[in-house]
């Protein structure tokens, strides 16, 4: 039937009440997505901007009209689509994207798994696998790639809205804890929002936004969702509009990769707890004090080992008096081919790759420097400089209560940024900074590294194209400004993790004292450091005998020697806390349960009691978390299998080997921090 103009304005002024009412729904629960709209709508109203979407009401239903193409984008009526929809969705995993990493879940043999010529990483990556392996055992060796029905889904993400009509059909149909809306084009967003009304999404769950984002912008509002609840968070039921292509589904696993507690699993945390505190005993270590000197006022040049630092050695050894240069391990073997022997050199590699960085021939280019390392560096790297030039700092935890506040750093790049912004130099300059994948060449870094072999182009230009339906997206590459502006670049997971962390570690400091950090490199943009062109830079040499004695004045005026008193006081509260989480281990494996129900109840009241644990360093509830992470979620998805049945015993037999592996973490943690106990 035809309506009414009556009927019609009626539902106009329905439309009008939906957006008002999302709108004030927007203003409280995203208010800078909320701005946006207001932006968009504005630019609208007053045709600075020129829509290319409209929405129409053609047969009794909604429909988006593309302006460019000439077509509408349903075809068809909204309650069919959504009827569609939730006929082609089901309770399995099928059409789902796993947080449990299928490699580290199903590795038989773990002498085969070596990383970093058997150092540390592969030490600890084996026991998390041999941990993994006997839970694979009591579980009767599950396959975790195959399609399950699933007692309930934890999570659901939406790639694309289109008008929205089907997003909380689908929320009644599964009643998730959270939901990822992705929508890259602001314009559809903002039609939905005539359409539909977004806080019924809102009720007993958490929902996340991200509309109109670059891929760069995506992936960083995807981490919160990634993040939430990692408990149960192990899986990603998913619905696509597929009016999009394949680069948000890229996107997404770009997030995952970040957020993965492999990165940094458990038992390297053990390993960083044990050897900074036995460093902290030995060496000088910095912390945060109000104490100045000049030679805050002097220049930096961060040298790190990307292509554009070669590029640029002619200017190197022309203008390195003009600053306090301060290189990472990895350039050591380049600016020995240039002649440049930097003040400072740092390093926060605790591999035995790292040793390779550090040859005897090119002794001269770092014997006599300062060494600004972290505090679980490689045993052998110390014995490199000497101890009078060797200042030490947490790269990623504090145990120290002054030491340097934590940070998302996660490279030698940006610890060095963080480090030297909390020593309060002033004026930062970064040269080799570049932090993405040639396109023509697949080269990330300088020829002297150890990682300067060739990214897979082939893939690379796939998914530049975004047209192929062989995109192999399991290699993850975003397109990023370039510091100049002048091109698109393009990135890799691993690359974009640094330059947010860059730009998380700058802002962060913006808030505690005035500086300017001024990026030289041909690469990728990093928000909130300012680019600058070589030839640009004007300053004035400084007296060399000078600045490395006041750095070293400078150094030993900014640090601390042991734990403190009070210090140790502190630590006594952590140690306290890990005592009531062992008493409580010892409670649950007491129990007896005859149901998985049970046994999940109580490894969830663990986890909640790591979580609201307070303390100046985030160390212990990472390394007690990332178990979690590891171990909890993984049995928790195969439990979630509608399929599975254990007997009582077996469920038993399961805790018993729970409660062992955290007993045993919890209790080898706790002999390592009482070593701060002087």
């Amino acid at each position: 039937m035809d309506y009414t103009a009556e009927q019609l304005l009626v539902l106009e002024n329905a439309m009008q009440e939906v957006y008002a009412d999302n709108l004030e729904f927007l203003e409280k629960y995203d208010n800078s997505l909320y701005l946006r709209v207001l932006e968009l709508d504005e630019k609208i109203k007053t045709e600075k901007y020129n829509a290319r979407y409209s929405l129409s009401f053609i047969k009794n239903s909604f429909d988006i009209y593309d302006e460019s193409k000439k077509e509408y984008l349903y075809g068809k009526n909204l309650d069919e689509y959504t009827l569609e929809i939730l006929g082609e969705l089901d309770g399995t995993n099928k059409g789902s994207i796993s947080n449990i990493t299928k490699d580290m879940y199903s590795i038989d043999d773990v002498e085969d798994l070596r990383l970093f010529n058997n150092d540390i990483q592969t030490q600890s990556y084996r026991r998390v696998v041999n941990d993994i392996n006997k839970f694979r055992t009591l579980l009767d060796d599950p396959l975790i790639n195959k399609d399950t029905e699933l007692k309930n889904l934890p999570s659901f993400v939406f790639f694309g809205t289109l008008l929205g009509k089907h997003l909380y059909p689908i929320k009644q149909k599964y009643d998730c804890k959270s939901y990822m809306i992705i929508e890259p084009n602001m314009e559809i967003f903002r039609l939905s929002l005539f359409v539909t009304e977004y806080k019924m999404m809102y009720q007993n769950s958490r929902i996340f936004f991200s509309i109109g984002q670059s891929d760069y912008e995506m992936v960083k509002e995807l981490e919160p969702f990634i993040l939430y609840d990692s408990f149960d968070n192990y899986l990603y039921k998913y619905y696509s509009t597929s009016y999009h292509d394949k680069q948000l589904f890229n996107n997404f696993t770009v997030a995952l990769q970040n957020s993965t507690p492999f990165a940094f699993d458990h038992y390297r945390q053990i390993h960083y707890a044990k050897k900074s505190i036995s460093r902290i005993n030995k060496y000088p270590v910095l912390v945060e004090n109000k104490k100045t000197s000049d030679i805050q006022d002097l220049p930096i040049l961060i040298l790190s080992p990307g292509p554009s630092l070669r590029k640029n050695f002619k200017w190197l050894k022309k203008n390195k008096n003009k600053f306090i240069t301060v290189a990472f391990g990895a350039t050591v073997k380049a600016l020995n081919d240039a002649g440049v022997i930097p003040d400072i050199i740092t390093s926060v590699d605790a591999s035995t790759l790292m040793m390779k960085q550090f040859p005897l021939k090119c002794k001269k280019t770092y014997e006599k420097s300062i060494a600004l390392v972290s505090s679980d560096s490689h045993e052998e790297l110390f014995q490199k400089f000497k101890k009078k030039n060797i200042f030490i700092f947490e790269a990623n935890f504090k145990l120290k209560e002054n030491g340097l506040r934590e940070s998302p750093a996660l490279t030698v790049g940006d610890n060095a940024m963080h480090v030297l912004l909390s020593m309060g130099f002033k004026k930062i300059f970064m040269l080799g900074t570049d932090l993405f994948v040639d396109v023509d060449t697949g080269v990330s870094y300088d020829k002297s590294h150890t990682s300067s072999s060739k990214s897979n182009v082939h893939y690379l230009k796939k998914n530049i194209k975004k047209i192929s339906e062989d995109i192999d997206v399991s290699n993850n590459y975003i397109k990023v400004k370039s510091n100049f502006g002048d091109s698109t670049l393009y990135t890799n997971q691993f690359f974009y993790k640094i330059i947010e962390s860059y730009n998380v570690i700058v802002q962060a400091h913006k808030k505690l004292h005035d500086f300017e950090v001024y990026n030289l490199s041909d690469g990728a943009k990093i928000n909130g450091i300012h680019s600058l062109r070589i030839q640009d830079v004007q300053l004035h040499d400084i007296e060399k005998k000078k600045k490395k004695s006041l750095l070293k004045e400078f150094f030993r005026s900014k640090s601390e020697h042991q734990f403190s008193l009070k210090e140790q006081s502190h630590m006594q509260d952590e140690i306290k806390f890990i005592n009531e989480l062992l008493l409580y281990v010892e409670e649950v494996n007491s129990q007896k349960i005859t149901r998985s129900e049970e046994f999940y109840d109580l490894r969830k009241e663990h986890a909640l009691r790591v979580v609201k644990h307070k303390s100046y360093s985030s160390l212990t509830k990472s390394m007690i978390s990332t178990y979690i992470k590891i171990i909890d979620r993984y049995i928790n998805f195969i439990f979630n299998d509608a399929e599975a049945s254990y007997t009582e015993k077996k469920l038993n037999s399961i805790k018993k080997e729970w409660c062992y592996q955290v007993f045993s973490l919890l209790t080898t943690y706790e002999k390592i921090l009482k070593k701060t106990q002087i």
